[in-house]
C-alpha cells in the first residue's frame, strides 16, 4: 500500500476543495435533531404553520402572526422541507435551510474578500466566519437571523463588485436589501443600506457616478421585490401586515452606557476569533483607513455597530451581524500577523479543542461503560432516565473527525494560515464530535416532545378551546407542532374564555393564585426544567 500521502505536508491555506469540505461538513452536521428551545423551537413552529395552514406571507406562530421575522428563511426552510419530507422529519428538513444558508454566507463573504484583497485572505475570511464561537450553535437551528447573514454577505461582495460590474451589482445589491428586510426585518435591511451609503463617505472610490447607478438600481430592485410581497401580504392579511410594519417601525431603540458595554461583553465571545485579529488588522493599516481596503469593511463595522446596539434585548443572536465585517477585517489581517502571534493562536487551538475534544470522548466512554464511574454519575444526574445506546454510524463519524484533526495538526505546513486555520479546523471537530457521541443525550434532555404528548393525553376529550398563562413562545412552537395544541393567550385578552387552562409555571407557584374556579389534572416537564406545565379545567 502506497503510504506517501500520509508524509505529504497540507499546504495552507487549504485547497479550496478542501475549504468547501471542511465548510459543508460543519454546516450539515448536526442537524438532525428534534426542536430544542428557543429560537429553534420557533422557527420550526413557523415553517410548520406555512406548510400545514398555509400561512406563507407573515410568519405565523401557534396560530398568530409573528413580527420580529420577515418570511423569507422559512419559506426556503418550507421548501426544503417538503422537498425531504419522504425521508426526513420537517424539523431536520427545515434545518436543511440552515445549513444551506451558511454556506452561501460564507461562499459570498468569500467571494467580496478575494475581490477586494486576494485569495488568501479570502481563504482567511471564510475560515474566520466558520471559527466565530457565536455560530457554532446558531448556525445549526432554524433561525431567521441566518437568511439575514446570507443577505449581508451578498450585499458586500455586491458593493465591492460594483467598481467593476456595476449593473450587475446594483441587481444584487437590491436582491441583499431585500434579502434581509424579508429575513429580519428593518434593522436587518438597515445594515447594508446604511453599509452602501456610508462607504462613498468614507472612500472615493465609490464616489463615482457608476456606483451611484448601481444605487439607483439596487433600490429600484429592492423596492419592485418588497411591494410585490406587501402587495400579496396585503390581499391575504392586510391586518397583520400594517401590525407587522408597525412593529418593525418601532423596533429599535437609542441605546444606553450600560446596553452597549453588555454587547461587548457579549461580542467578545461570539466574535472570537476573529475580533482580536481584526484590531490587529486595524492597527497594522492605521495609516491607511481610509483606503478601500479598510474603508469597505469599517463601513460595514459601523453600520452594524450602529443598529446592533440600537436592537433592544442583548442576546448573542443579535450580535451576529458584526461577524461578517470582523471576518473580513480578520481574513485580510492573517497574512500580516507576526510568526510569534500566529503560532500562540495555533497552538492555543490546537490543545483548547483537542483537550475538549478528548473530554467528549471520555464523556461518551463513560456513558456506554459507567467508566469512569463519577462521569457517568454525573452525566445520569443532568438528566435522569436517559439510557446510553450506542450509534454506530455516529462512531464511525466522530473516530472520521479525530482522525482529520490528528493528520491536520501533524501534516500542515508552517504557516501564519495555521493559527485561523486550526481554529476553524478545532470548531468543526468539536462540534462534529458532540453532534455524532453526545447527541441522543442532549436530544434527550431539551426535547419536548414527550411533555407535548403526555399533554395530548391528559386532555379532556372533545377539549377545543384551551387557554394558556405563562407560557413562552418556544413552548408554544412545540405544542402546536407536535401535537397540535393551539392555545388561546391570556396575554393577547383569551382570559376566560376556554374551559381548559394551560400553565406555565414553577414548583413553588400554587394554585389558588389562579383564581376559584380551576381544577388541576395533570403536570408534566422535562427531566430536569424547573419549568412546569400545569393543565386544569374549570369547575361547574
Amino acid at each position: 500500500m502506497n503510504l506517501n500521502w500520509m508524509k505529504r505536508q497540507l499546504p495552507l491555506p487549504p485547497a479550496p476543495a478542501l475549504l468547501v469540505a471542511l465548510a459543508v461538513v460543519y454546516a450539515l452536521t448536526g442537524l438532525g435533531h428534534d426542536p430544542w428551545k428557543s429560537g429553534d423551537a420557533i422557527g420550526t413552529g413557523i415553517v410548520s404553520q406555512m406548510l400545514r395552514q398555509e400561512q406563507w406571507w407573515i410568519p405565523t406562530l401557534a396560530g398568530e402572526p409573528f413580527f420580529e421575522d420577515g418570511p423569507l428563511y422559512y419559506w426556503v426552510a418550507a421548501a426544503l422541507a417538503w422537498i425531504s419530507s419522504p425521508i426526513l422529519e420537517l424539523h431536520d428538513g427545515a434545518r436543511l435551510a440552515s445549513g444551506a444558508m451558511m454556506l452561501t454566507a460564507m461562499l459570498l463573504i468569500r467571494c467580496a474578500a478575494t475581490e477586494i484583497y486576494g485569495r488568501a485572505e479570502g481563504d482567511g475570511t471564510a475560515l474566520a466566519l466558520l471559527g466565530s464561537l457565536g455560530l457554532l450553535v446558531h448556525s445549526h437551528e432554524n433561525l431567521s437571523e441566518l437568511g439575514m447573514i446570507a443577505a449581508h454577505a451578498l450585499s458586500l461582495f455586491a458593493m465591492v463588485l460594483a467598481r467593476r460590474r456595476h449593473l450587475l451589482a446594483g441587481v444584487l445589491l437590491g436582491l441583499g436589501w431585500t434579502g434581509a428586510l424579508l429575513s429580519k426585518g428593518s434593522g436587518a435591511a438597515l445594515i447594508p443600506v446604511l453599509t452602501a451609503l456610508a462607504v462613498v463617505l468614507l472612500n472615493r472610490e465609490w464616489r463615482t457616478r457608476r456606483y451611484a447607478a448601481s444605487l439607483a438600481i439596487s433600490t429600484l430592485t429592492a423596492a419592485m421585490l418588497c411591494g410585490a410581497w406587501m402587495a400579496a401580504a396585503h390581499a391575504r392579511s392586510p391586518a397583520a401586515l400594517e401590525a407587522w410594519i408597525e412593529f418593525q417601525a418601532n423596533l429599535l431603540t437609542v441605546p444606553g452606557a450600560a446596553v452597549i458595554a453588555d454587547y461587548g461583553v457579549t461580542l467578545s465571545w461570539v466574535a472570537w476569533p476573529a475580533w482580536p485579529i481584526a484590531w490587529w488588522t486595524l492597527w497594522q493599516w492605521r495609516r491607511r483607513l481610509g483606503e478601500a481596503a479598510m474603508a469597505y469593511p469599517l463601513a460595514a463595522l459601523f453600520a452594524a455597530a450602529a443598529i446592533v446596539t440600537m436592537t433592544p434585548g442583548n442576546r448573542e443572536v443579535n450580535a451576529l451581524p458584526l461577524l461578517l465585517p470582523l471576518a473580513l477585517l480578520a481574513g485580510a489581517g492573517v497574512p500580516l500577523l507576526r510568526r510569534g502571534a500566529a503560532s500562540a493562536l495555533a497552538w492555543f487551538g490546537a490543545m483548547t479543542f483537542s483537550f475538549f475534544g478528548a473530554l467528549v470522548w471520555l464523556g461518551w466512554f463513560a456513558m456506554m461503560t459507567g467508566v469512569p464511574e463519577q462521569i457517568q454519575r454525573n452525566f445520569a444526574k443532568l438528566e435522569p432516565g436517559h439510557v446510553p445506546q450506542l450509534q454506530w454510524p455516529g462512531l464511525a463519524f466522530a473516530l472520521a473527525f479525530t482522525l482529520a484533526w490528528l493528520f491536520l495538526l501533524l501534516r500542515s505546513e508552517r504557516s501564519v494560515f495555521r493559527s485561523i486555520t486550526f481554529w476553524a479546523a478545532g470548531v468543526a471537530l468539536l462540534w462534529g464530535l458532540i453532534m455524532n457521541l453526545w447527541l441522543d443525550w442532549i436530544d434527550y434532555g431539551r426535547t419536548y416532545r414527550p411533555v407535548a404528548l403526555a399533554l395530548k393525553k391528559a386532555l379532556p376529550p372533545g377539549a377545543r378551546c384551551i387557554e394558556s398563562r405563562g407560557l413562552g413562545e418556544a413552548q408554544r412552537a412545540v405544542f402546536d407542532y407536535h401535537v397540535g395544541v393551539v392555545t388561546h393567550r391570556t396575554e393577547a385578552g383569551g382570559r376566560g374564555r376556554c374551559p381548559v387552562l394551560l400553565v406555565q409555571a414553577h414548583p413553588e407557584d400554587e394554585d389558588r393564585t389562579l383564581g376559584p374556579g380551576w381544577k388541576r389534572i395533570w403536570e408534566g416537564n422535562r427531566p430536569r426544567d424547573r419549568e412546569r406545565y400545569r393543565l386544569y379545567i374549570r369547575q361547574p
